[in-house]
């Protein structure tokens, strides 16, 4: 058991220095998106949307996320970056976790997370501060949670309600789902709980 999960820990440590290898470098600068979203996580209004590049209201999640990580590390590329990477990260666990729940095979589990974090578009929306994998983990944490705890997975649901722009779509469409599911589930007689 401590072989697993030192072996789970390993991964996760190659994977941050992967994601975090010359973070100030490659993509060569920031892209005006990510440079508003550090702005407005720098001076954290008391606003739950965010006014972004004069053009449109940006979700709340990726500035609030950011703003802890600038409240305590100096504003630089590599620190306007980790954010997105440690939200990159937290979706390969989750995705470890979910897979390992419903198939309940340990190398599997291990394969989907790695397959996860080597994707190419994951890795690189992980090395920028935009709002493209903010949605994942609470859909992660959705489909982890729908069978064991409804509400904190409804809850979830709603939180990434503001994670991401198609997420005003997506999440309710899941619940919509969850509540099919939990329909399903009682009409077969199991325990939706």
């Amino acid at each position: 058991m401590l072989k697993n999960k030192l072996k789970y820990l390993l991964l996760i440590l190659i994977f941050l220095a992967l994601y975090t290898f010359r973070l100030d470098k490659v993509p060569v600068h920031l892209n005006q998106d990510e440079a508003m979203f550090a702005l407005n996580a720098k001076d954290l209004t008391p606003s739950f949307y965010f006014w972004h590049l004069n053009a449109f209201w940006a979700t709340p999640v990726i500035v609030y996320w950011t703003a802890i990580f600038l409240k305590f590390l100096p504003v630089s590329e590599i620190f306007i970056r980790l954010p997105s990477v440690f939200a990159g990260l937290i979706s390969v666990i989750l995705t470890v976790v979910l897979v390992r729940k419903v198939l309940k095979n340990n190398q599997l589990a291990l394969l989907a997370g790695v397959l996860l974090a080597v994707s190419p578009a994951f890795f690189i929306n992980s090395r920028l501060l935009l709002d493209n994998i903010y949605i994942v983990p609470f859909v992660l944490l959705w489909l982890i949670l729908i069978d064991v705890n409804p509400f904190l997975s409804g809850l979830f649901l709603g939180l990434g309600f503001h994670s991401y722009h198609a997420a005003k779509i997506y999440m309710p469409l899941y619940l919509v789902a969850t509540l099919v599911y939990g329909y399903m589930a009682k009409c077969h007689g199991k325990n939706f709980c």
